[in-house]
């Protein structure tokens, strides 16, 4: 109904199509009465008011649907581009940071290396500061030897003094017992003197008579 195929080697079916361009086709199922035209030569056309469904498949609504996955994904893909940017720049402040960390742990290799040269040098001190702590000992103990020696040769000794004051005291005893034994034979010798010369005298006197 209303149909027109004035297009050289046109094809029109349905309502109100109209091939109007040559090696055209249209076909128009839309019961509002609306006229569907040809776009251009060698084009089929088709216009349908509920849908074009193909093995139970609606094309129209596969399509509608493709387009606000495609607009879903294009605002998908601009969120993607931002966070993309934003991963840009957080990975060119990490590439800082890692070489800013690359240049520490160098540092702090050098440090340990020095440390490490510290340490060896520390520990042979203590080899050594060892065996002198030990010759130490070995000479503290010698000479707590040598003072026990002393203090028992001390002891011996005091004894050995004690023992020369008793005799010394008694020695002392015996000198003053001697001086008074001296001295009183010494008036018994004046005493005796005195007798003598007065025995001297007598006789002188009794010569003389």
């Amino acid at each position: 109904q209303g149909n027109t195929a004035s297009g050289n080697l046109t094809f029109a079916a349905g309502s109100f199509a109209r091939a109007v361009h040559s090696n055209s086709g249209v076909l128009s199922f839309d019961t509002r009465s609306r006229p569907c035209t040809s776009n251009r030569s060698g084009t089929l056309r088709v216009c349908v008011e509920n849908g074009f469904v193909v093995n139970d498949m609606d094309i129209e609504k596969s399509i509608n649907s493709s387009a606000e996955a495609a607009a879903l994904n294009a605002v998908a893909i601009a969120d993607n581009a931002a966070a993309i940017s934003t991963n840009a720049a957080l990975l060119s402040s990490h590439s800082s940071s890692i070489s800013a960390n690359a240049v520490n742990i160098s540092s702090n290799a050098d440090t340990i290396k020095s440390h490490s040269s510290d340490i060896e040098t520390l520990r042979r001190s203590d080899a050594v500061r060892t065996t002198a702590d030990a010759w130490h000992a070995a000479n503290i103990s010698a000479n707590a030897a040598a003072i026990s020696w002393n203090v028992a040769n001390i002891s011996i000794n005091a004894n050995d003094i004690a023992t020369n004051s008793a005799g010394v005291s008694s020695n002392s005893d015996a000198i003053a017992s001697n001086a008074a034994a001296i001295s009183a034979n010494s008036d018994t010798i004046a005493s005796n003197g005195a007798g003598i010369s007065a025995n001297a005298d007598a006789i002188t006197s009794n010569a003389a008579d």
